[in-house]
Order: C-alpha cells, then structure tokens, then sequence
C-alpha cells in the first residue's frame, strides 16, 4: 500500500471515529453531569519517508466546562458550581462524577443511581429517619434538621487531562493525588446538565461524514490511478 493510499485510509478512520464521539455526545445531550468527548488528532508518520505522517486519534479528551445548572425540586439532587467532583466508592475503587443525581439505599446512605455509595469526609453519608428535611450549603454541608449528618468530599485534580473516563459519567484519577476543591459552590435541589451544545454536534457529524466521503473518493482515484499504471506496465 502506497503512502497517499495508507494517509487517505487513515484518515477515514478519523472521520469515522470522530463521527462516533459526536454521535455519542448528541446521545447523552440529556443524560446530567455529562462531559462532551473531543478526539484528539494527532499526525503519525509511517516511516523516515513520511514527512507529514497520516492522521490518527491520539486519544479521547473530555471538555470539563461547566454544565447548566437547573433546578428540580428534588432533595436528593445536587450540583456542583465550579470545579470540582463528588467522590463515589464503587466495586473497582473510588471513582470521581459531576452528576449529582442521588438516591438513599436501604441503609439511608446516599448513593448514585447505580448504588454507588457518595463519599463525605467522614466517609459516606447517612441520612437519618425522621420529619425533618435535608438541606446543603454550598460549601457541601449537609444538614437533617438542625442536625449535621456530614459533608460532601469534593475533589480537584492538578491536571484533569490525566483524568480517565470509567464509564457512567465516571473518570478515575489517572494516578495523581486527589486535593480538595476550592472555590466551588454546592447547589441543591439542581442539577448540572450536559455541557454538549446538540447542534454543534450535528455540524461535526455532517462534517465528518462529508469529509469521509470525499476520502473514499481520493481513495478511489488513486486505486484507479495505480490500475492504470499496472496496465500501461504491462503493454
């Protein structure tokens, strides 16, 4: 395979990918706490003789800008202004999320929708019987009447780049050391929606698919380009 043919090949595969991360991000436009995924292009060269090397995905970045923030009524939701993620314990070791779209388990501890257990400083949060309402502060402050019941754990990273996506709206640390947020505000009874704009999205997805076309056809017209050079060889 010649270099223009394994160039144009590569970046088919590209455009198809990034057609994917924008189909996946017009997907979960609703889904709360949701970051935008963003492909990350890199120029690979295939040997000494490939100067501008062919494109490829280096990896998949997430665009961690904040999401709306929108009321619901809910008690047990919770958002986060600024930076910052609520800390869960799941079965593969802690792991961190923006949605803060929580529920009680059968032990009143506040867990995620997936029964994950929220971390407070204390370590999770019981949330006792009783009339009384739960309230938050912003500072993550959590209160049972005027009983104080814990604190929300909100952690930060020095460099979320290294952040890795773990599925469910959750990332793992990427081996760096967790430090507390600062300068972040805990807004309950909301909840933070996708950052994902949907109509740009569908801009890149029309884009990418035209732009894998008009491959496919270069990728065409060298195929027919190098049929017609074996056959003007062989006469």
């Amino acid at each position: 395979m010649s270099l223009d043919t394994q160039a144009v090949s590569a970046a088919m595969d590209v455009h198809v990918l990034m057609h994917e991360i924008s189909a996946r991000n017009v997907a979960n436009v609703s889904t709360p706490g949701f970051k935008r995924n963003i492909a990350m292009v890199e120029s690979t060269a295939a040997d000494e003789s490939d100067s501008e090397g062919s494109p490829s995905i280096g990896r998949i970045g997430v665009d961690l800008s904040q999401g709306p923030i929108v009321p619901t009524r809910n008690d047990m939701d919770f958002a986060i202004g600024g930076k910052g993620f609520f800390v869960v314990e799941t079965a593969d070791g802690i792991r961190y999320t923006r949605c803060g779209r929580f529920q009680l388990n059968e032990q009143r501890e506040i867990v995620t929708l997936s029964g994950d257990r929220v971390l407070g400083k204390g370590g999770p949060i019981r949330v006792p019987e009783g009339p009384e309402r739960l309230e938050a502060g912003e500072s993550g402050v959590l209160r049972f009447g005027t009983q104080v019941i814990g604190e929300f754990l909100v952690a930060d990273f020095e460099n979320t780049d290294l952040l890795e996506q773990a599925g469910a709206g959750q990332f793992k640390d990427g081996g760096q050391a967790m430090l507390d947020a600062a300068g972040f505000a805990i807004h309950h009874r909301c909840i933070e929606q996708s950052n994902v704009q949907p109509i740009d999205e569908l801009v890149r997805m029309i884009s990418s698919l035209r732009d894998y076309e008009a491959c496919a056809r270069s990728l065409k017209s060298l195929g027919d380009s190098a049929e017609q050079l074996y056959t003007w060889a062989g006469s």
